[in-house]
This record gives structure tokens, C-alpha cells and sequence, in this order.
């Protein structure tokens, strides 16, 4: 195996900047002299980084020397047959999967809670989606992904398939059966791909959910700014041994949705990550499962806050999903504690969600338990339940009332909601985060979604495509 230790593209980086050189280049910042006028010192250092494609520092399209040691190091630490940087995150990395797997016609089973990338991919691609419905916990709402017997059916019931797109785990952290999937998927044939940009941590130990390219999928797409040491944007996509998808295709299409000027500071950030995963122990996340576990014992019993685990499935114990003391809405029990500095990553009508990264500080945690014992005190005396609402129940199988090529021809018209009841959306309307559409662009408009949207936004949730409780249908004129 390769010295996990090397961090070739980083160290060419640090090499560079050792010459003293004068930039005749782009950026125009020239190795962030002239922010040393304008901002504080943070972003000169910073900029003496943000390079281009220079000598000695390889081309991310076509990569010969440190850019593509780098990327060995990280495809050698994933066991994959190779791993592409990403400088757009996950997003860049599930268009680039799809516009390089598909053709246009062709048909895809989709998981219907995928991230809004997903269903652009699809689109760009013109690919002919067949949604199939993921398990919604009734005790918890959580989503646990969809059934390896309903993939199974599915493939059996759904002729001239060509492959099937899944997320695992869960924006929640829910993982469930992602290799049941993977090996249906397999038994007939089919392309599989599998956001997994929640899951980039999940190879370093055992004591994580399984990761989809243990499982054998033909494309995996990280987010490793989302637990890792690494900036935003940074993600990987691994292409695995026996994929049906070759790496050629998946480095050209990059190349057609990436910028042409990728950034070098994400770049040596997603070296560094895989290093720092690198030098973990299987035992490091055992240890670090232990610790979570305790430290929500601890807050449950000082405050009375109840965790969120799904009563089937495997939870990332970097995720924690707190239930809204009595009163409040997840929305209100976010803002409540970042009044206390602590900021979640989410809230929604009954939880907020926590992300933990691979090291936290004794510090922080205390500061974590103390701020909830601050809310849950300063709020006890709050008595109203916070009103549940129905859930969204998706038909198991369903289609788009509209193709994606016949959507782009068709006329649109901006209406209100209690105007859109059973007509063709013409645009995706989405709850953000978690940026899963509750209404999807070519499908027919539900009283249910569109209540669930109303409250969302009374509540406190924003929504992408929904302003003034306004939605964007294809007009019946066409």
C-alpha cells in the first residue's frame, strides 16, 4: 500500500510557495498580496495557496504528477480502482455519475427522497426516472432508505431498466440494507450509484455503518467536508473495481460540470483529510461511539432530552437527532440554542440534528450540555405540544406525469398553492436543508405536500420554490 502519510499535492503546494516566486498568473489576489490591503492577514496566508494549474502542479482533467499521486493515495485508502477529486462537492459529483453512466432514455430507478442534485442529474442526462418509495419509520419519521425487497420487485416488475440511483446513509445518518441493495441491484445487471456523501468516514472503522463500496457499487460519491478535515466543497467520487461506468467517462464529464479553474485549497484540504483518516485506528471509532454514547446519557439525564434512534437500521453516532423539548418546534429549539452559540445543523417540526466531527474537544461538549440545560430549563414551563403533522406518503412505484424533454417545451405559469392542487409542477419545491424536494419537478401537486410546505414555512423552515406560497406548474394551456 502507498505511504498514507505523503500528502503530494498539499507538500507541492508548501513546495511553491517556499520559491518566493512572482505570479505572472491568475488569481489576481498574486499569492494573496493584495488582500494585506484590504482584509486581515487570515486571508493573505490563505491566499498564498490558492494557486492554478502552474508548472509542478498538475492539471485536475488530465492528471500526470501530484494531482494524480493524490488521488492514488485516496482511491489506495477506499480500496477503490480509482477516486476522482471534487471541488464542488457531492452535488458535482452525483451530475457527473449520472451524465456518465446514462444515456438519455434511459430508465433509472431512483430512491424518491434524493438530494435535489440527484433528480438535476437526471434531468441534464434527460434519463427516464422510476421513483420507488423509501420506508418512513412511523414511531420516529425517519426515513430508512428503501427496501432491498422493493429494489428486488422492482427489477422484476419495471422492464429495460438500467440502473438505480440510492442514498445511504441518510442526511439523518440512517443506514439500512445498503448491501441487500447493491447485490439486487448486481443480480440484474443494472448500474448502481449510491450518494453516500453523509458516509465519508465510514471506512475508517468497523464500528460505522457499512460503506457502498465495501458493498460494490459502481460509483460512490463522499462529501468529505461534511465530517473530515476538509473545506467546503471538497468531495471524492470513487469508481469501483468492477464498475460498469469507466473512469474516462467519469473524468470527462467532471470536466463538463466542474469549474475549468478548480480550486487548489480544496484540493490539498481533501490530501490532508485522507491522511488524517488514514492515520485512524479501527478501535479510534469504537472508542468514539463509546464517548457519544455517554455524552448523550449525560445530557439525557441532566436535562431530560430524548435522542432519535430508528428502531431498525444503523445510526452514525456522529449524528445525533434531538427531540424538541415540549412546546417547541425543531425550528424553536434551534434558534433557542443558538442564542446559547451553539448552532445545529438543521431544525424541523419536531427534531434538531447535530453533526459531530472524527475529533471533538471535552471543551466543546460541555459547552454543548450546558447550552441544552440552559433551553430546556428557560422553556419548562411551556405546556402545548407542538401539533404532528401527516406524513408524506409516497406511492411505492411512481413516475413523472411529464418527461424532462417534454417539460422543457411546455409552457410554465406561476399560480398559489390552493391553485396547484393536482396540477404539473414545472419546478421542484424544497425544504432546505435538508435540499430533498417534497415536490419534484414534473410530477403532479398533492393537497398533502403542499399543506406540508405551508407549515413548514409558518413554522419556521425555509423553502427553495415556494415563495409567496406561489408554485411554478405547466401551464394547461399547453
Amino acid at each position: 500500500m502507498n505511504d498514507q502519510k505523503q500528502m503530494p499535492l498539499y507538500e507541492a503546494l508548501e513546495k511553491h510557495n517556499s520559491l518566493d516566486a512572482v505570479s505572472m498568473h491568475v488569481p489576481g489576489h498574486k499569492h494573496g498580496q493584495l488582500f494585506s490591503t484590504l482584509s486581515s492577514t487570515a486571508f493573505q496566508q490563505i491566499g498564498a495557496y490558492d494557486q492554478t494549474e502552474i508548472t509542478g502542479l498538475d492539471d485536475l482533467y488530465a492528471p500526470s504528477t501530484v494531482i494524480m499521486e493524490a488521488e492514488s493515495l485516496a482511491a489506495s485508502y477506499y480500496r477503490s480502482f480509482a477516486t476522482l477529486f471534487l471541488v464542488g462537492g457531492s452535488t458535482v459529483g452525483n451530475l457527473a455519475a449520472i451524465l456518465a453512466s446514462f444515456q438519455e432514455g434511459d430508465k433509472v430507478l431512483v430512491q424518491r427522497d434524493v438530494h435535489k442534485s440527484v433528480l438535476n442529474g437526471l434531468e441534464l442526462a434527460r434519463v427516464h426516472p422510476v421513483f420507488l418509495a423509501p420506508v418512513i419509520e412511523k414511531e420516529t419519521g425517519l426515513s430508512l432508505g428503501v427496501k432491498a425487497e422493493e429494489v428486488e420487485k422492482a427489477c422484476k416488475e419495471t422492464p429495460g431498466l438500467d440502473g438505480i440511483i440510492v442514498t445511504s446513509p441518510s442526511y439523518y445518518g440512517v443506514s439500512k440494507e445498503i448491501k441487500e441493495i447493491v447485490q439486487a441491484a448486481k443480480k440484474y445487471g443494472l448500474k448502481i450509484i449510491v450518494d453516500e456523501a453523509h458516509g465519508a468516514h465510514f471506512t475508517s472503522s468497523n464500528a460505522y455503518p457499512p460503506s457502498a463500496l465495501e458493498a460494490g457499487a459502481d460509483i460512490v460519491v463522499h462529501s468529505a467536508h461534511k465530517t473530515l478535515p476538509a473545506l467546503t466543497m471538497g468531495a471524492w467520487l470513487h469508481v469501483s473495481e468492477h464498475s460498469q461506468v469507466t473512469v474516462e467517462e467519469c473524468r470527462n464529464a467532471l470536466a463538463m460540470v466542474q469549474s475549468s479553474s478548480p480550486s487548489y485549497l480544496i484540493m490539498a484540504s481533501l490530501d490532508i483529510a485522507r491522511a488524517y483518516l488514514a492515520s485512524l485506528e479501527n478501535e479510534d471509532g469504537w472508542q468514539l461511539k463509546k464517548m457519544m454514547e455517554r455524552r448523550q446519557e449525560a445530557i439525557a439525564k441532566k436535562t431530560g432530552i430524548q435522542f432519535i434512534r430508528p428502531a431498525t437500521g444503523e445510526m452514525d453516532p456522529l449524528k445525533w437527532v434531538i427531540r424538541s423539548p415540549k412546546g417547541l418546534n425543531g425550528w424553536q429549539f434551534q434558534a433557542a440554542l443558538e442564542k446559547e452559540r451553539v448552532y445545529p445543523e438543521l431544525g424541523d417540526f419536531s427534531y434538531v440534528l447535530f453533526i459531530w466531527s472524527l475529533h471533538s474537544s471535552s471543551e466543546e461538549t460541555e459547552r454543548v450540555i450546558e447550552a441544552i440545560e440552559r433551553v430546556v430549563k428557560r422553556e419548562e414551563g411551556r405546556q402545548a405540544e407542538v401539533e404532528p403533522l401527516e406524513s408524506i406518503i409516497y406511492p411505492s412505484v411512481s413516475e413523472l406525469a411529464l418527461t424532462y424533454q417534454e417539460l422543457g417545451k411546455a409552457a410554465k405559469v406561476t399560480v398559489e398553492a390552493n391553485e396547484a392542487v393536482g396540477e404539473i409542477a414545472a419546478a421542484p419545491v424544497t425544504p432546505y436543508p435538508p435540499g430533498i424536494p417534497l415536490i419534484q419537478k414534473g410530477e403532479r401537486i398533492t393537497a398533502t405536500s403542499l399543506k406540508l410546505l405551508k407549515e413548514w414555512k409558518r413554522r419556521g423552515g425555509h423553502v427553495q420554490g415556494f415563495e409567496r406560497d406561489c408554485v411554478l406548474i405547466v401551464s394547461a394551456s399547453c
